[in-house]
């Protein structure tokens, strides 16, 4: 019964999240849409409108993992992935859902607190779900893992990117924003090395190299911070490759 109530409350709650996600970015009740407020509050870090197409991804693989858990939930055995998720998907989908909800009320420091939640959220769940077997290779646990380790990485460049907002709505004049920026990206870019070094996972630098891409090409009035993020998106490349050359050769059987 408990396994089954969770289900129904981990499928609604992913429900919730699509739904509001649509409703919101279509300017619902005379709201701004979400693209047309992050216009508005446009930073330096900012990344370009095409580098937001990965949402598609990351949803389609939280499609994967709902699908896993109704068949989980009709085998009745092996509760394998709707253990390690407990209610902390449930948790990020209220947290999704009510980001868009106030990022489209324009309530920029709500956001960011909420934004944080999500990140804490979805970390938990990388942690949880970071020893699932994921052999063979392309198992719905592989997929399942894999989505929530790019969500993951996704969530981490959002909350960089609100707090920037946040910091810049402050109007602080003395600041050089230029200067700030770099340094928010090399502290950034710190965050995902540690992290992808920790689950050995090349999922989330890649998503590291994606957004840092998607900055470089949208702040070229801004040199400084266009060159740095370029270069550390094609760091990241390599570094995704290591990352998974150390997992492979601390799983390989000892001769």
């Amino acid at each position: 019964m408990k396994n089954q109530v969770l289900l129904v409350a981990n499928l609604l709650s992913f429900g919730l999240t699509i739904f509001m996600n649509y409703l919101f970015s279509t300017g619902f009740d005379g709201r701004k849409s979400v693209g047309e407020i992050s216009a508005i509050y446009s930073v330096d870090i900012t990344p370009a409108g095409f580098t937001f197409a990965i949402w598609g991804l990351i949803y389609l693989g939280l499609s994967i993992l709902c699908i896993q858990l109704i068949i989980e939930a009709i085998r009745s055995k092996g509760q394998n992935i709707s253990e390690k998720l407990g209610a902390w998907f449930i948790l990020s989908n209220i947290f999704n859902a009510a980001w868009i909800y106030f990022w489209t009320s324009e309530m920029i420091f709500v956001s960011v607190l909420i934004i944080i939640a999500l990140l804490i959220s979805l970390v938990t769940l990388t942690i949880r779900t970071s020893s699932l077997n994921t052999n063979p290779f392309f198992s719905l646990n592989f997929f399942s893992q894999t989505s929530l380790r790019i969500y993951t990485g996704w969530v981490i460049a959002a909350t960089v990117l609100n707090i920037s907002i946040w910091i810049s709505t402050f109007n602080l004049s003395f600041l050089d924003y230029a200067v700030v920026s770099v340094g928010i990206l090399l502290i950034a870019a710190t965050i995902y090395v540690l992290m992808g070094l920790k689950f050995e996972s090349m999922a989330i630098p890649l998503v590291a190299s994606w957004a840092f891409w998607g900055i470089g090409n949208n702040s070229g009035d801004v040199p400084t911070v266009s060159l740095t993020a370029n270069i550390i998106s094609g760091a990241f490349v390599p570094i995704s490759l290591a990352i998974l050359w150390r997992a492979k050769k601390k799983s390989a059987p000892n001769p």
